[in-house]
């Protein structure tokens, strides 16, 4: 009787870990720099350990390179954050995003109380190509294309 109990017990502990280490593989594609096509801006990201990783934007022009934003994903209880610190001269804005769904190559981060983007959506179509869109009621989506470096 009681290995009845058991099973489904352990089936379930199974898929549960299974379902965090296959959103780590798709987090883990996040590491590396990666330059938005045709402009001198980047995204580069380091992970810190399986609950952490942290990243930059940045801008460079010649010799002199500009941070615009710091960002961290971090795993809080069952849940992944998404930290953006726009780096704005006057008021430097931070706000977080839930990440709300994953699939082999994609990351669905949201805020529905932002105003812009409410939603942010990582797509990896293959391996040196990340797709970042930027969503918003009310307001047109933004495609971003970055190569890896």
């Amino acid at each position: 009787m009681r290995l009845k109990h058991i099973v489904p017990c352990l089936l379930l502990f199974a898929c549960t870990n299974q379902k965090e280490a296959d959103e780590l593989a798709v987090i883990e594609r996040l590491t590396d720099q990666w330059q938005l096509k045709g402009q001198p801006s980047y995204e580069s990201w380091q992970k810190i350990d399986d609950t952490r990783f942290e990243g930059q934007g940045f801008t460079a022009l010649e010799k002199d390179t500009s941070i615009t934003e710091k960002f961290n994903l971090t795993k809080q209880g069952d849940n992944w954050i998404y930290h953006v610190n726009l780096m704005g001269k006057q008021n430097p804005n931070e706000v977080d995003f839930k990440l709300d769904s994953s699939s082999t190559n994609t990351l669905v981060f949201n805020n529905p109380k932002h105003d812009f983007p409410q939603s942010l959506v990582y797509h990896w179509p293959n391996d040196t190509i990340m797709q970042v869109t930027l969503k918003g009621e009310g307001s047109s989506p933004v495609y971003l294309v970055f190569k890896r470096r």
